[in-house]
């Protein structure tokens, strides 16, 4: 549990870092974003309730992942390439799916080179670096074959027989808007920060371009999970690994509102306050075993929000 913690906690401390370096002259603007992801989405809960579980440790090799990126286009330094790699590793080795997010670096660069072609053009003149990133992450990765083999005497271990993917069939809305685990409906600031994404300045034009090629693909296979809400969870926790990306769309959107007149700025704020209570509300519900793991329905939702204990649940919504 204090690994997990930890885990959090530093992914937090070091996404802060990464804010101030693309918003330095705004401290309330990375306090509040800061705030918005680390109260106000089930990052709490997974960075704390149910720290032992990955997802606070992938919330910090993807902030990591999205520093080196951003530092690697910039200077063209193969230290960074190698950190990208490491952070690359690190995220695969936690969870095999997590390659996904290799469409961040690719995003990034095709945004911040102006291009297919220009992109092809740069990757080319470093292709070494290319191949030193991809020779870290495989050394990194390549450990959990090994222990495969070591406690198994096989090289591949099925860790989810009898599930696995329907791309057929993803069930996309239900994943994001459903009262089972629906992403929005129990992370309301996700939507938030996604709203910021339109509004992203020049200067995050590599931010832009990594969500605008991640987020479909990400979206479209973890919802085409068949089991796609992933058992016992507290809304969509598979998401939480893209949460360093979209909190530069919440501080976008936020620094985007000090040019509005001061109504507007204040709404912003007070809704993205209440969206952390809501959260907090909802992580203590949860971990009471008012808000059900995996059977929550519109009615059960509506009619135990304000339950704070099973000892107040209606015989007629119990559930095993």
């Amino acid at each position: 549990m204090l690994s997990g913690l930890f885990h959090g906690l530093l992914g937090l401390w070091l996404l802060r870092k990464l804010l101030l370096r693309y918003f330095p002259s705004d401290d309330a603007v990375v306090a509040w974003a800061l705030a918005g992801i680390g109260l106000g989405t089930n990052w709490f809960n997974y960075a704390s309730y149910d720290s032992p579980m990955a997802h606070s440790a992938l919330f910090l090799w993807h902030t990591g992942l999205l520093w080196a990126t951003g530092e690697w286009y910039q200077t063209g330094r193969r230290r960074w390439a190698i950190i990208l790699g490491l952070m690359m590793g690190m995220a695969v080795l936690t969870r095999p799916t997590e390659i996904l997010y290799a469409l961040v670096p690719i995003g990034w660069g095709l945004a911040v080179q102006g291009g297919l072609l220009p992109w092809v053009q740069w990757v080319k003149s470093r292709f070494g670096q290319v191949v030193l990133a991809m020779v870290v992450a495989a050394a990194i990765v390549v450990w959990q074959p090994v222990f495969w083999h070591s406690v198994s005497g096989h090289w591949w271990v099925d860790t989810y027989a009898g599930e696995g993917f329907d791309f057929g069939h993803p069930h996309i809305l239900e994943g994001i808007f459903s009262f089972k685990k629906g992403w929005l409906l129990y992370t309301p600031v996700a939507g938030i920060a996604l709203l910021g994404l339109l509004v992203l300045p020049s200067r995050l034009r590599g931010v832009g371009g990594a969500a605008l090629l991640t987020l479909p693909v990400l979206l479209y296979i973890t919802f085409s999970w068949r089991e796609w809400w992933y058992g016992g969870s507290f809304g969509a926790r598979p998401l939480i690994s893209v949460y360093p990306l979209l909190a530069f769309g919440l501080a976008a959107l936020l620094a985007q509102s000090a040019k509005w007149r001061n109504p507007s700025q204040i709404t912003l704020r007070v809704v993205l306050g209440l969206c952390i209570l809501l959260n907090l509300w909802q992580t203590y519900q949860y971990n009471a075993g008012v808000l059900h793991w995996d059977s929550m329905t519109a009615e059960r939702y509506w009619r135990t929000f304000f339950l704070t204990s099973l000892k107040q649940m209606p015989p007629d919504l119990r559930t095993p």
